[in-house]
Formats: structure tokens, C-alpha cells, sequence
């Protein structure tokens, strides 16, 4: 699998969770990986990013180095890699940026006490097992 795109999310959210899980089922060619933000990967990967634990992370490689986005640019370059959710990604991408922020931090602000968080460890389904890094 191409692990050149790796989409960190908070574990615990059910939120985050579900939408890992819409990725998947949107990405045919599974071009997405996903890991823990609090996880080996996110330490080995993206250690100097501030991890605010409402933050989704998007790691694309480039060249021997990883480019890091975060927030509504981080879910614009999701949908983008995995191709599966065209509409969407126009319609996101006719938001100006600092609008598109400012919905993800009054939704990750408020994620928990809406969606609910999780209290143990979520395993995946096997078709998106082998694309989640530890």
C-alpha cells in the first residue's frame, strides 16, 4: 500500500473515528493511511508540529521530506488523495480558508460532548485494518 499519505486524527473522538472510517470507504485505490495523533507514527513523523488534540494532521511526502497540513487544509488534501468525494471537495474548496478554520474549531471544540468520545481502544474493520498505523 502507498503510505505516502497519512491522515492523523485524535483516536479517542468519535467523530475523528467515523470520519477515518469515511475516508477509507471513499478512497477506492487506498491511497490514504491513518494513524493516532498520539501515536509512534505522528512522534516519528510529526514531532515539531504543536498537537492541540483538536487538530487533524494530513502528512503528504515529498521528495525524502513530509509536508504537514492541518485543519480544513488538512481534510481539502484528504479528499483530494483519495479522489472518491469530488463534489465535496469543490464545494469545500469555494470556502475561503479562514472560514473553513474557523467551522473546524467551533466543530473540534465541541466534538466530545456532541459525538462522544471513546473510553477504549477502537479496533478498525478489516478492510481498513491494514491501512492503520500504529
Amino acid at each position: 500500500m502507498d503510505r505516502e499519505t497519512i491522515v492523523f486524527f485524535d483516536a479517542e473522538c468519535l467523530l475523528c473515528n467515523r470520519a477515518v472510517r469515511w475516508m477509507a470507504r471513499h478512497d477506492p485505490r487506498k491511497r490514504l493511511a491513518f494513524a493516532p495523533l498520539d501515536g509512534e507514527t505522528a512522534r516519528a513523523i510529526v514531532p515539531a508540529v504543536k498537537n492541540d488534540g483538536e487538530t487533524m494532521l494530513v502528512a503528504r511526502k515529498c521528495g525524502g521530506d513530509w509536508r504537514v497540513s492541518e485543519r480544513s487544509q488538512a481534510v481539502v488534501e484528504a479528499l483530494e488523495v483519495a479522489g472518491g468525494a469530488p463534489v465535496r471537495l469543490r464545494l469545500l474548496k469555494l470556502v475561503p480558508r479562514p472560514v473553513r478554520d474557523l467551522g473546524y474549531r467551533l466543530v473540534a471544540k465541541s466534538r466530545y460532548q456532541v459525538f462522544g468520545k471513546i473510553d477504549h481502544c477502537a479496533v478498525p474493520e478489516e478492510g481498513l485494518r491494514e491501512r492503520v498505523l500504529p
